[in-house]
C-alpha cells in the first residue's frame, strides 16, 4: 500500500483554525457535524486546511433580507394599549 500524498499546505490545528474563523473551537465541532465544515482527522485530533476553510467559509450565506430602508420590519411596542406604563 502505497502512503498518502498529502497537499503541501500546513494543516491548522482545531486552535488555529477557530482564530481564523473568528469562532470558538466548540463551534468547529458542531460546524463539521451539522454544516459539513472540511475536516480532516488525525489519530484523535481534527485538522483543517487553511485554504479549504476559506473557500467554505466564502460558500456561506447567511442570510438574504433584500429589504429596501422603508420595508424594514416594524418593531412590536411591548407596552400594553391604552396604559402609561413606563419601565423602572
Amino acid at each position: 500500500m502505497e502512503p498518502i500524498q498529502l497537499p503541501d499546505e500546513e494543516l491548522l490545528s482545531t486552535t488555529q483554525a477557530a482564530k481564523l474563523l473568528n469562532v470558538k473551537p466548540s463551534w468547529l465541532y458542531k460546524a463539521g457535524k451539522e454544516k459539513g465544515l472540511p475536516a480532516v482527522r488525525v489519530g484523535k485530533h481534527l485538522r483543517y486546511s487553511k485554504q479549504g476553510l476559506i473557500v467554505w467559509a466564502l460558500n456561506q450565506q447567511a442570510w438574504e433580507w433584500n429589504l429596501e430602508p422603508e420595508e424594514s420590519p416594524e418593531v412590536p411596542d411591548t407596552a400594553e394599549e391604552g396604559t402609561d406604563a413606563k419601565p423602572d
